[in-house]
């Protein structure tokens, strides 16, 4: 739909997913749209209501629950809402249940009775239902400062479903994302919050055999908060379509070299190249929307197929794909990683990670490639990823191998069509820095000094504190 037609609304229309009431109970018509239009899609979603001051629930209650869905991720299909269904469903309410078990337990059904609901009655009964329920309808947050919140998005609801009749909840989240992408109002910068330390024993058992990768590192550089939810407590990150396209893109291409080297060093065709990506992605389909499923299995056909052709004569075929390397000691920080390919010219190495996604953000909008420097100390999330495979491989004490470059794959095109590998030649002072931020990042979370934020505006982690008020300190960085 096209943000035209949104270009006379009131300005008030546009501040409404800013106002914290109204915010939280868009959030949870979002979730109940993801779960319609994909069961057990939502569970990011899920994680932030389950935080809404309206169930008062403890984080850390919430935090260990999360922490056993993930677990049990590793080897069954599961989800937050699987787990929670399955937990009301096994333990019966008694008069020593603690209270916070208690609301998880009955958050259940709940949850399935607004699933249901959105498949039977109009948006705005379903809107009604949302609000009337005790724990909303009793919040101290609908008094008169959030009131007018309330009745706009009740207005504008009545106002979307008079111009299209029969709107559905789906189209309805499809119209509100159309309206935060139209607002190009900047956020203004914001203090960092602090939350409160969980306890130690529950988070030694967290950090138990933790061991240092490049994803773990760069998002602790980013927002020691962020690294806390997404490393520490492994929060869901939800559906994401682009995430999910980007690892059936790289399971075809490591299949193509997989079977490269069992050919004798014979490339498969085109068809077969395909036909792997294809595969992977209907065995996630669950990571789509039906409309984004069709989309990317296009778009992936198309550029993968140019990907071959403009490479099929080129490939070096003295290669390692996939490499996990784990338990490599430096200055007693355990690092792992895993390669997407290495290539051989005698024991020199040119590391390869293919990346998707646009190469001009992440060169000139993102600047992931540049050192360190004025606006960015710390450097790129590229250019400090490259370094750290070095240390790695080159720690690596089971392979005499020298790594001489790290190459970024760029699996989809530029603007121009051209397909883009960029090459980064790593000096000695680069090694040490990123050495240096290896240990001194290794030291803060064993220290476990992840508990404040980076107070960026537009940190998701930090501003998920703050909206649901788990903060106890807020700090002017």
């Amino acid at each position: 739909m096209s943000t035209d037609q949104y270009e006379y609304h009131p300005p008030e229309v546009y501040n409404l997913p800013k106002q914290p009431f109204v915010r939280k109970v868009l959030t949870i018509m979002r979730y109940i749209a993801c779960e319609l239009d994909t069961p057990h899609s939502g569970d990011d979603l899920l994680f932030s209501i389950l935080h809404f001051d309206f169930y008062n629930i403890p984080a850390e209650e919430i935090a260990k629950v999360s922490r056993r869905v993930t677990e049990r991720a590793y080897k069954d299909k599961t989800s937050l809402r699987q787990y929670l269904k399955e937990w009301h469903n096994s333990h019966g309410l008694t008069m020593f249940t603690p209270v916070a078990e208690q609301t998880m337990m009955e958050f259940s059904p709940l949850l399935e009775s607004w699933i249901r609901a959105a498949q039977q009655v109009s948006l705005q009964q379903l809107f009604t239902i949302i609000i009337n329920e005790e724990h909303i309808s009793r919040s101290p947050e609908i008094n008169e400062h959030y009131l007018p919140g309330k009745e706009l998005l009740s207005a504008f609801i009545a106002e979307e479903v008079l111009r299209e009749p029969g709107l559905t909840l789906i189209s309805f989240i499809n119209k509100i994302d159309e309206i935060e992408r139209a607002d190009d109002t900047l956020p203004s910068p914001s203090p960092s919050p602090e939350i409160p330390a969980m306890d130690p024993l529950f988070i030694n058992q967290l950090l138990s055999g933790f061991m240092m990768n490049v994803t773990a590192l760069n998002n602790y550089l980013d927002c020691p908060l962020g690294f806390f939810y997404k490393n520490v407590i492994r929060a869901p990150y939800g559906r994401s379509e682009s995430m999910e396209f980007g690892s059936a893109v790289h399971h075809a291409v490591e299949k193509l070299f997989q079977k490269m080297q069992d050919n004798n060093n014979t490339f498969p065709s085109t068809e077969e190249f395909i036909e792997d990506f294809l595969q992977y992605m209907s065995r996630n389909r669950e990571s789509f929307t039906r409309e984004a499923f069709e989309r990317r299995l296009q778009y992936g056909k198309e550029i993968l197929t140019n990907y071959y052709n403009t490479y099929i004569n080129q490939w070096n075929k003295v290669v390692s794909v996939e490499r996990n390397i784990r338990n490599v000691l430096v200055s007693g920080v355990p690092l792992k990683g895993k390669i997407d390919k290495l290539e051989f010219d005698g024991n020199k190495v040119n590391l390869v990670d293919y990346k998707t996604g646009s190469y001009e953000k992440a060169t000139i909008k993102h600047h992931k490639f540049d050192p360190p420097g004025e606006h960015n100390p710390n450097g790129g999330d590229y250019w400090r990823q490259a370094v750290f495979y070095k240390i790695l491989l080159d720690n690596y004490k089971q392979k005499n191998w020298q790594v001489i470059s790290t190459e970024f794959d760029f699996i989809e095109p530029d603007a121009r069509n051209i397909y883009r590998k960029e090459k980064v030649i790593i000096t000695p002072a680069d090694v040490t820095t990123v050495t240096q931020q290896i240990i001194s990042t290794w030291n803060k979370i064993q220290e476990k000094d992840f508990y404040t934020g980076c107070g960026k505006a537009n940190c998701r982690w930090c501003n998920f504190v703050k909206e649901n008020n788990l903060y106890i300190n807020l700090h002017n960085k």
